[in-house]
C-alpha cells in the first residue's frame, strides 16, 4: 500500500512539473505567431494588397475580394439578428422601393418603344403613283372642268363644304380662265380607309394668254358611305395634318414639288406676258370677291328688310276679283345669241354630259331658255343642246338703260312663278331690250335675255 502511495505521488508529481512546463511555453508560442503575423502584414502591407507585388503574397486579390463579401454578410446577418424588430420592415420596403423602381424603368421603356414604333407606323412611306387611279383622274377631269366653267353647283356638291366666299371665287376666277389640261394625279395612301392624298399636275389656259401655266395643288381626296369621293374642304385635325405633313416632307413628293416649280419658273420667265398677268391676278380676284360679297350681304340685308318680292312692293290690299281668271301659260322666250369664245356644245346642263362638239367664237345660235344652274338651252343642228351661259352674247340692240327703284328679283320669263335669276339693289343700271304692254320689262342680265317688273324701273328717265 505505502509503495502504491508513493508511485501515485510520483505520477502526480510528474503531471504537475509538466503542466507547469506547458503553462510556461504557451506565452512563448503566443508570442511567436503573433510575430509571425506581424510579419506577414508587413510583407503584405509592403507588397500591397492589390498591387503588382501581390502575386508574391500567399492571397490573390480574388480571394480577399470573396473574404470581404464574406465578412460583410456576417455582420449584416449578425445586425439584423440582433436589431431583427427594426430591419425586417426595412428589408421589407427596400424590397418593395426595388420592385417599384424596376415596374418604372419597365413601363418607361415600353412607352418609349411604342411612341417609336407608332410615329414609323404613321409616316410608313409608300411609293408616289402616278395616274394609278381612274376614278381618282375621272373625279378630278370634273372637278377642274367645274371651275374652269364657273360651275359652282358641280363644284360644290365635289366637296365637303363651300361657304359664299369660295363660291363667288369660283365664279370670278372662271372669268379670267379658258381650260385646264394635261392634268396628272399622284397619289399616296390617306390617313383613313378610303382616302388618298392627291396632287394634281395642271395646266391652266388664260384667256388672252398664249402660254398655259403649270401648277400643282393638294387634296384630301375621302368616300363616303354610298362610295362617292369628294374632296374633304372642312377644318383638318391635328392628326390629319400631322399625317399629311410628314408625307410632303418624303423624298419622292418633294422631287414632284422641286420639278413643278422648275417647270412654273422656266414658263413664267419665257411669256412676259404671263408673268405680268399672275403678278395681278391673286390682287384682282381678292378685290373682285370683296366687292360681291358687300353686294351679296347688302341683298340679304334687303331681303330681310321685306324688299326684292314683287308682291310686298304695294301694301295696299288688292281687292279680291268676283271670277278668277284662268292662267295663261308664258309664251316660250327665244333670242338670238352669239358665243364670245370656243366653247364645248353639250347634250345636258352638265360639264360631265356627251360633248356634241365645239364651236368657234362668234357662232350664232337660237336660244329657249337661259337656266339659273348657269347653263342655256340652244338649238343646234336640229336638235336640243347646252353651252354655258357665260360664253353666249345676246345678238340685241337695246334701247337705252334705266335704274331700278327697289331691290327688284330678275325672272326668266315674264312671269312672278318664273325661275329668279338673281335680285339687284335700288340704283341698278339695266339694259333696257323692250318695254311690254303686260308690265314687264325684257332686259339684259349676265349676258342674258331676263324680265323685271316695270313698275320698278325708272322708265320716264332712260338713258341712251
Amino acid at each position: 500500500m505505502e509503495v502504491r502511495r508513493v508511485s501515485r505521488a510520483a505520477g502526480e508529481g510528474s503531471r504537475s512539473v509538466s503542466q507547469n512546463v506547458s503553462r510556461q511555453a504557451r506565452p512563448v508560442r503566443a508570442a511567436s505567431l503573433e510575430r509571425e503575423e506581424r510579419r506577414e502584414r508587413a510583407r503584405e502591407a509592403q507588397a500591397g494588397k492589390f498591387g503588382l507585388g501581390h502575386k508574391k503574397t500567399r492571397r490573390s486579390a480574388i480571394v480577399y475580394l470573396f473574404e470581404d463579401i464574406a465578412e460583410g454578410f456576417v455582420r449584416a446577418k449578425n445586425w439584423c439578428v440582433k436589431n431583427y424588430r427594426t430591419s425586417i420592415p426595412a428589408a421589407i420596403c427596400l424590397v418593395l422601393v426595388i420592385v417599384v423602381a424596376c415596374i418604372l424603368v419597365r413601363n418607361f421603356r415600353m412607352q418609349s418603344a411604342s411612341v417609336s414604333g407608332n410615329t414609323e407606323d404613321t409616316v410608313q412611306e409608300y411609293p408616289l403613283e402616278q395616274d394609278a387611279h381612274e376614278e381618282v383622274n375621272s373625279f378630278f377631269q370634273r372637278y377642274y372642268e367645274a371651275i374652269g366653267y364657273g360651275d359652282v353647283e358641280t363644284y360644290a356638291s365635289m366637296r365637303s363644304y363651300t361657304d359664299d366666299e369660295e363660291r363667288i371665287r369660283i365664279q370670278k376666277k372662271a372669268n379670267y380662265i379658258d381650260y385646264y389640261q394635261n392634268l396628272s394625279c399622284y397619289t399616296k395612301p390617306g390617313p383613313v380607309e378610303n382616302s388618298y392624298l392627291v396632287y394634281v399636275y395642271y395646266e391652266v389656259k388664260f384667256r388672252g394668254i398664249h402660254t398655259p401655266a403649270p401648277g400643282l395643288n393638294t387634296f384630301f381626296l375621302c368616300t363616303d358611305e354610298a362610295g362617292e369621293m369628294y374632296v374633304f374642304s372642312d377644318k383638318l385635325d391635328k392628326n390629319v395634318k400631322d399625317y399629311m405633313r410628314r408625307i410632303t416632307t418624303q423624298q419622292d413628293v418633294k422631287d414632284l414639288f422641286n420639278r413643278v416649280k422648275v417647270t412654273y419658273d422656266d414658263t413664267v420667265a419665257s411669256d412676259k406676258e404671263l408673268e405680268e398677268f399672275l403678278s395681278t391676278l391673286a390682287q384682282n380676284l381678292k378685290d373682285e370677291v370683296t366687292l360681291a360679297l358687300r353686294d351679296l350681304e347688302a341683298e340679304n340685308q334687303s331681303v330681310e328688310n321685306g324688299d326684292g318680292n314683287e308682291a310686298d312692293a304695294d301694301p295696299t290690299p288688292t281687292p279680291e276679283e268676283p271670277e278668277p281668271t284662268p292662267e295663261v301659260e308664258p309664251e316660250p322666250q327665244t333670242d338670238m345669241v352669239m358665243t364670245t369664245n370656243r366653247v364645248n356644245v353639250r347634250s345636258s346642263a352638265s360639264p360631265e354630259a356627251t360633248k356634241l362638239g365645239t364651236v368657234a367664237a362668234g357662232t350664232r345660235f337660237t336660244r329657249y331658255e337661259s337656266l339659273e344652274n348657269g347653263w342655256s338651252r340652244i338649238d343646234y343642228e336640229g336638235s336640243e343642246a347646252y353651252i354655258k351661259t357665260e360664253y353666249l352674247q345676246v345678238i340685241e340692240e337695246t334701247i337705252g338703260k334705266v335704274r331700278a327703284l327697289n331691290s327688284v328679283n330678275i325672272r326668266a320669263s315674264a312671269s312672278e312663278d318664273a325661275t329668279k335669276l338673281g335680285t339687284v339693289g335700288a340704283g341698278t343700271v339695266l339694259d333696257l331690250i323692250e318695254n311690254q304692254e303686260n308690265g314687264w320689262s325684257r332686259i339684259l342680265f349676265n349676258g342674258s335675255t331676263a324680265y323685271v317688273k316695270t313698275e320698278f324701273l325708272d322708265i320716264e328717265n332712260m338713258t341712251e
